[in-house]
């Protein structure tokens, strides 16, 4: 079975939950010719457990619930998946709030999804970094930056040590910063520094658009050895994200634009359940916010993104991406939260902005991490590294 699991409020938690499972299978609210006793034990969906939590406003209870849908309704189809699971059933008057927290896959229908072609093993192998997260920074478009200009500062990165640079969600190929171009003029900073220091540093371009343009834009990219591609999952759809997972030309950077939509409020998608649908999806590496980010989310959001990104299956474990408001004092935390130091940590002011300049801000955030992979505070560490120090300084109030 397909089990999925929901928190509803309603006046009457049973008859709501009875309402979601007969829109999850038959969809009717009276009997049908056709629709026999028969039938609707092959193809109803089950509620398996209605789980009082809380006393909601005005008279309502708040009650986690379980429902089980026959597996045999659907085709191994990830749209058709999530219109099951989050489609009309978020559009019925009772229950007055739903959120899909998570679900579960019997493991031959999950099998029939593709999954990641590299996750988290993939990026970790192809960045040649062990034993640390892989720190990172985002080159921001505001500023209008060509290519060219793009590429110095990205050398500039790269000289200073980061492992990973990815475009901004707001740049995709504008006439000031044409992709084709934007990646050449990266691809070729960043080989230059490989060159001389041995360094690999990976860059993902911002590939978002038709499934024409995206796969031009990861062909390009994967012929550059870019090292990812970024798409914003929720622009292009499944469909799209589908489409380039099948080409596995490189690893896919699911960014999340648009995340707020879906996950903010009482009726929403879950964060585990958002995780697990794009790592069915194929993408390698996933937006899940952060600990103590400028963003709405509270940790503990956060946390259940990062244990569906783990969790056991027949698919490679997909590698969070960390970010919004991210500097080292945030990285401990994080190691312990991800359950290891698999996963990107991506940092802006606290890189770009750092007292020390970016090779400052660069350095702090590698201390950090090598201190929060030994489970050392930054505290603990930075009498001993003065570019952390600063950033404690720096940083420390800023919430």
């Amino acid at each position: 079975m397909i089990r999925a699991r929901y928190k509803l409020e309603s006046r009457d938690p049973e008859r709501a939950a009875a309402a979601v499972a007969g829109e999850l299978s038959s969809g009717t609210f009276t009997a049908v010719p056709g629709e026999t006793p028969e039938l609707r034990a092959r193809h109803g969906a089950v509620v398996r457990a209605v789980e009082p939590i809380a006393d909601g406003p005005g008279g309502t209870r708040i009650a986690r619930v379980a429902i089980d849908v026959p597996p045999d309704n659907l085709e191994p189809s990830l749209p058709q998946l999530l219109a099951t699971l989050a489609g009309n059933v978020f559009e019925l008057r009772d229950p007055v709030a739903l959120r899909l927290v998570d679900f579960a896959l019997p493991e031959e229908l999950e099998r029939a999804f593709p999954g990641p072609a590299f996750g988290a093993p993939g990026t970790r192998r192809l960045s040649g970094v062990e034993g640390r997260p892989l720190i990172g920074t985002i080159v921001k478009p505001s500023v209008g930056l060509s290519p060219q200009d793009t590429g110095a500062l990205v050398a500039e990165l790269a000289d200073a040590g980061v492992d990973f640079v990815k475009d901004d969600e707001l740049i995709g190929d504008p006439p000031y910063s044409p992709l084709a171009r934007r990646i050449a003029c990266v691809r070729g900073a960043l080989r230059r520094v490989e060159q001389r220091t041995g360094r690999r540093v990976a860059y993902a371009p911002n590939v978002s658009g038709g499934v024409e343009h995206m796969l031009r834009g990861a062909e390009l990219a994967a012929a550059e050895g870019a090292g990812a591609a970024m798409v914003c999952v929720h622009a292009v759809g499944l469909a799209g994200v589908l489409e380039l997972r099948r080409r596995e030309l490189l690893p896919l950077h699911g960014h999340r634009a648009g995340w707020g939509l879906l996950g903010r409020g009482a009726s929403a998608l879950g964060p585990a359940a958002h995780a697990r649908i794009w790592r069915l999806a194929g993408v390698d590496q996933l937006h899940v916010g952060g600990l103590r980010s400028k963003f709405f989310e509270a940790d503990a959001s956060v946390a259940a993104a990062l244990a569906a990104c783990r969790a056991p299956g027949p698919h490679p474990p997909v590698m969070p991406v960390l970010s919004a408001g991210q500097w080292g004092e945030q990285l401990r935390d994080t190691v312990a939260a991800a359950g290891g130091p698999d996963f990107v940590y991506l940092a802006g002011g606290a890189i770009v902005g750092h007292p020390h300049g970016i090779a400052g801000g660069v350095r702090a955030l590698r201390a950090a991490a090598e201190g929060a992979a030994a489970g050392r505070t930054i505290e603990q560490l930075a009498p001993d590294v003065p570019e952390l120090a600063a950033s404690l300084t720096a940083f420390g109030g800023v919430r």
